[in-house]
């Protein structure tokens, strides 16, 4: 309803609109194809297929701020941006838009963090949704989370009062988790808070064997 009190209010744009609605996305060049299409050619561009470890060596040669080094999947390239000089590394495949079959980042988040050690700070994209997933990656190895999509939703419901809200509400349910988890701060967390199928299980009780 309040959009289409918006198109009474702006009698000229919605003409216009009708006669020729808009085939691509307003913040990218070019008409005249679907949006997925030139929204796909705009994120081919970002990507230079040509570049190397070598780059990345040129440009902590020339930048003496942090330098953080997203897309790291395996343990040997975390290695081998550390060795290059990488403050921190970020475990992520780029919200799985990129390539089709890539790991989860929390898959890839255990080697990764112990392939760098203390050479390098280890965060982890994508995935991130809940106070619980928090729990995990930290457990996992994980020095911090980046969590796009909870803020992006947030700031499209209400503004930034929505983003800061997305931010209270990961905050509150990370303190649940951990209250329930039984773990008294985040810098108590360590791989013994999340089982995993190579741990011993818990011996069952009669009552708890399944049939």
């Amino acid at each position: 309803m309040r959009a289409l009190a918006g198109g009474l209010a702006h009698p000229g744009w919605s003409y216009r609109f009708a006669r020729r609605p808009r085939i691509s996305w307003g913040n990218l060049p070019g008409e005249g194809g679907p949006a997925a299409a030139t929204l796909s050619a705009q994120t081919n561009r970002q990507f230079d297929p040509s570049a190397t470890w070598d780059d990345l060596g040129w440009f902590r040669d020339r930048w003496a701020g942090r330098l953080v080094v997203k897309g790291i999947l395996r343990a040997e390239d975390a290695r081998r941006a550390a060795q290059l000089g990488a403050d921190a590394v970020a475990v992520s495949n780029h919200g799985g838009r990129q390539l089709d079959g890539a790991p989860p980042a929390i898959r890839a988040l255990p080697a990764v963090a112990d392939a760098v050690g203390a050479d390098a700070e280890v965060y982890v994209d994508g995935g991130i949704r809940r106070g619980a997933d928090i729990v995990k990656a930290l457990a996992l190895g994980a020095r911090a989370c980046l969590a796009g999509r909870p803020l992006a939703y947030g700031l499209g419901a209400a503004g930034e009062a929505g983003a800061r809200r997305a931010v209270e509400i990961l905050r509150a349910e990370l303190r649940t988790a951990l209250a329930l988890a039984g773990c008294p701060s985040v810098h108590a967390i360590d791989a013994s808070w999340v089982a995993g199928d190579s741990r011993p299980r818990m011996r069952e009780t009669a009552d708890e064997r399944p049939g």
